[in-house]
């Protein structure tokens, strides 16, 4: 059986118009659902990109791979990824977009290699210069324009300090045609056309909606910022909210738009090119599809569609990731198995985007020749009724979470202190109302407490041995 494994960047967890989103359109992940399985309750194990997808691809936790922060080398610097495994197997593996993988020289066990993971020069021209997306832009439109875009490109991803707006939506630089999002389906398309006798794994993985959120025509005009509500908890207080009150990062983006005169209208036209992004994208994988469907592989293919993390999109006005709320660290998760029986459900108890790993080395009967955290969903995929532990972790640096049935807790160490955050995932919407200090839930709170904090202390002692060893 083979594997096509589809990964967005920064997909907020409720965008898809089959959970009834106020706004936007995704036909072609709505129809892929109904052929499936739909995890309504899927975590990233870690944020942002580069640590969620060490992650998913060593069924190990940042403190174990080493990948804390976006550029991190994975260590040791040979540890071996889910391809090499999966190509050990006896799969032919693939990898058409973004792997965000360190170190560099790196090929990560994939026998077709059309890594992009950057577009712009700000933090690697390394990598910059390695994207094949880059090459083929210079290919199409000349050296001198390819390198003018490069040089926007990073121009919109420095913006950060100065442009909250040029940062967050930018101006989009290229028509659909020369678009990253249809270059990565084009790849993937001719793959399949030309796809090896041998079972392969696919991962095609795109850079979309991840911010700069600007999108060509026609979905850059799709959906009218006059009709976009804004998130039931864009308002907030923050008050009762230690840990992201407390975040610098966040607290100095949001001062950031307020002294750039960012308004209500602001966020809605933030939001809308951001809906436009995740509808484009919804719209290629429809063409990706098809073409599985064309290549006769459609019967004999696991597919799997999913993003490395999510984005606040606007609760309690924020954006970007690396917290345990909501909107940072759900994401959508849809699995389609030609072996299961599951079709057109939704599967609400929670899993892990870590547990992919496993999931995905139990199709070809692979084995890792490591110690890892993942748990193989395939029980799950198969029978309705088999026993789940209904909880998953997420780590990333000082702060952690758990996630517990309809419970949620929060940790963070806040000017020197350890604090809590803990929501009832029933009361909507989701992370409004911190429970702390409410003892009515004093026992589950304090069970849960003892279970993040013997967990998250049993990372940080992975991440003492990795370093002893390193």
């Amino acid at each position: 059986m083979n594997i096509l494994f589809i990964c967005v960047d920064q997909f907020r967890f409720d965008c898809l118009s089959n959970l009834n989103h106020p706004c936007v359109k995704t036909p072609n992940l709505d129809a892929l659902a109904k052929k499936g399985i739909q995890f309504t309750s899927a975590f990233a194990s870690t944020a942002p990109c580069g640590p969620s997808r060490a992650s998913m691809l060593t069924g190990t936790y940042p403190d174990t791979n080493g990948v804390i922060s976006g550029n991190d080398p994975i260590t040791p610097n040979d540890r071996p990824i889910l391809p090499q495994h999966l190509q050990a197997a006896g799969m032919h593996t693939a990898l058409i977009g973004k792997l965000h993988l360190n170190p560099i020289f790196r090929d990560f066990g994939f026998d077709h290699f059309q890594r992009s993971d950057y577009f712009f020069d700000n933090y690697d021209p390394k990598a910059m210069e390695d994207s094949k997306y880059v090459h083929w832009l210079r290919e199409k439109l000349g050296t001198d324009a390819g390198n003018r875009l490069v040089q926007q490109f990073s121009a919109d991803e420095g913006a950060f300090p100065d442009d909250q707006w040029r940062f967050i939506v930018g101006g989009n630089r290229v028509d659909e045609e020369h678009h990253h999002t249809t270059w990565m389906t084009d790849q993937a398309i001719e793959f399949l056309n030309h796809a090896p006798e041998q079972p392969f794994f696919l991962n095609v993985s795109y850079f979309g909606p991840h911010q700069p959120y600007a999108c060509p025509a026609p979905w850059d005009t799709m959906y009218d910022p006059e009709t976009i509500p804004l998130p039931e908890d864009f308002d907030n207080d923050l008050n009762d909210k230690p840990i992201i009150s407390n975040n610098g990062f966040y607290q100095q983006s949001l001062r950031m738009r307020k002294e750039q005169g960012w308004t209500r209208q602001t966020h809605r036209k933030a939001l809308s090119a951001y809906y436009g992004n995740i509808s484009m994208i919804d719209h290629h994988i429809g063409r990706l599809l098809t073409a599985l469907c064309e290549s006769g592989h459609e019967e004999d293919t696991m597919i799997v569609f999913t993003a490395d993390h999510g984005d606040m999109a606007g609760q309690f006005g924020c954006y970007f990731k690396s917290l345990g709320y909501d909107g940072s660290a759900r994401v959508p998760l849809i699995i389609v198995d030609p072996r299961s029986s599951r079709k057109d459900q939704r599967e609400t108890r929670a899993v892990s985007l870590i547990d992919l790993f496993a999931t995905f080395l139990s199709v070809p009967d692979a084995t890792a020749p490591h110690e890892h955290e993942s748990r193989d969903l395939t029980p799950l995929i198969m029978d309705e009724n088999t026993n789940w532990d209904d909880r998953i972790f997420f780590k990333q640096a000082s702060h952690a979470m758990l996630v517990q049935g309809q419970w949620k807790l929060l940790r963070d160490q806040v000017n020197g202190q350890i604090v809590y955050e803990f929501y009832d995932r029933t009361n909507l919407p989701i992370d409004s109302e911190n429970l702390w200090d409410d003892k009515k839930h004093l026992t589950i709170q304090m069970q849960m407490a003892q279970d993040l904090n013997n967990w998250f202390d049993k990372q940080s002692a992975d991440m003492i041995a990795q370093e002893k060893n390193c």
